[in-house]
């Protein structure tokens, strides 16, 4: 195909995609599959990344990354706005924080600055790609010394692990386990630790997660931490991930509110935060629906 029709086949292409993105058909198995493939067929070679400009800061995203957070950022320059918001609330100055499943850094970024300079970001992501780009968008920003890079996976023990890459979807890796099946896809090995090992000794304040179904191997592996009684955590929760990694969501929210913590739902598509509680998660949130949402916890 001729370079200059596949560019402007490409914006034609983006410029529908971006418009039909808030109608909820995104979701829809047959429309992902024909949206990647076309993207991935249509996508000019110039054109893999881009510097765009988002909230407070410049970002560059990768444009052979199907997944939601980089046409967000290019056509409306914020990504999840409810859940942006709930953090800019939430962390106050001096907090030393934990994101966790820190991809290209959005999210490390409205973190820190949050948390301004009198406190401490840890962003850890294990990809070497995501992780590459994090760095570049953090030295693009100036936030080298208030944001600490981390290239390590978060579990509930300390070792090396294989990592499952997704090269469609960039905020989809996940780590290998008996429960899951790799094929189709990339695999790389990765350091693993839990957050106890990696910050004993250290006060955290809050903690970020987003780990495609590993949740609650990373819970397994902070009970030091949630010793600290203000700690406040915010998770992503999709409870078919959670079964595709082994693990039942009823465990999971149980053993966080085994720890006292109170829950809010953190819900993007009702644009509200809503205190709730495990029930009522367990029947909005049903497995085997494609549901998920993000779960605030306090005490």
């Amino acid at each position: 195909m001729d370079s200059e029709v596949k560019t402007n086949l490409f914006k034609i292409f983006r410029w529908i995609s971006d418009r039909l993105r808030g109608l909820g058909i995104s979701r829809i198995p047959l429309v992902m599959r024909l949206h990647n493939f076309l993207y991935r067929t249509l996508i000019p070679n110039w054109d893999l990344s881009r510097q765009v400009k988002v909230l407070n800061y410049e970002m560059i995203v990768d444009l052979k990354d199907t997944g939601d957070l980089p046409h967000a950022l290019i056509s409306k320059g914020i990504y999840d706005p409810l859940m942006t918001k709930v953090l800019q609330d939430v962390v106050r100055p001096g907090m030393a924080v934990v994101d966790v499943g820190a991809n290209i850094g959005y999210f490390s970024l409205i973190l820190a600055e949050a948390a301004t300079q009198e406190g401490l970001v840890y962003a850890i992501e294990p990809e070497a790609r995501n992780y590459n780009l994090l760095l570049r968008n953090l030295s693009l920003n100036g936030y080298l010394t208030s944001i600490q890079p981390i290239q390590v996976a978060i579990s509930n023990e300390t070792l090396t692990g294989t990592l499952v890459v997704n090269d469609k979807y960039h905020g989809s890796h996940f780590l290998l386990n008996q429960s899951l099946d790799p094929v189709d896809k990339r695999l790389t090995t990765t350091r693993i630790v839990s957050l106890d090992h990696l910050f004993e000794n250290c006060e955290i304040h809050f903690v970020k997660v987003d780990v495609q179904g590993a949740e609650m191997d990373v819970l397994e592996g902070m009970e030091t931490l949630l010793d600290y009684e203000d700690i406040g955590i915010i998770w992503q929760y999709i409870p078919d991930c959670l079964v595709k990694f082994g693990r039942d969501p009823k465990d999971f929210l149980d053993k966080l509110a085994s720890h006292r913590f109170r829950f809010w739902d953190v819900n993007e598509k009702k644009k509200k935060v809503v205190p709730t509680d495990v029930e009522t998660l367990l029947k909005q949130y049903p497995v085997g629906r494609g549901t998920f949402t993000n779960i605030l916890v306090r005490r």
